[in-house]
């Protein structure tokens, strides 16, 4: 019940007059607002569904609920910008070339799978899958940092 009363005032906060404000600087901030969409989707979908997963539904909502309001006060704290901050650049290069990032970091997932396969070299084409996908991200990274 407690759970329940925080997420919703939670919620309130989030449903108030300061959305439009973290919308508007989460654009600056792509990997805080690629969190912020995915904890909107997993609080509908736990919403949406009947399944009450051990009684963990309400606790997951309200730390849901918990995580997007300190990203909203992250995000709204960027309106003004204080000495210790003068250098901080809010917008990351994946903002730049969303496409390229997901290449690189589809291409680091293939690289940490194909060293998982400890006993399976795929017919003698491990290594040199490694060596090209590396040579792929060199590129890609050398892109990403124009």
């Amino acid at each position: 019940m407690v759970a329940t009363a925080l997420a919703a005032g939670a919620y309130f906060f989030l449903g108030s007059a300061l959305v439009p404000v973290v919308q508007a600087h989460l654009k600056d901030h792509p990997a805080l607002e690629k969190a912020y969409n995915a904890l909107n989707e997993a609080e509908t979908y736990l919403k949406e569904t009947k399944e009450n997963f051990k009684n963990d539904k309400e606790k997951a909502i309200h730390a849901i609920n918990k995580a997007k309001d300190e990203i909203a006060k992250a995000v709204k704290a960027t309106e003004t910008r204080s000495a210790t901050d003068s250098d901080f650049v809010p917008a990351p290069l994946e903002h730049k070339h969303p496409k390229l990032r997901e290449a690189r970091d589809a291409l680091q997932g293939a690289i940490d799978y194909l060293n998982m396969s400890t006993k399976y070299d795929f017919k003698g084409h491990k290594e040199e899958c490694i060596k090209y996908i590396r040579e792929a991200m060199v590129e890609i990274d050398k892109i990403l940092a124009e």
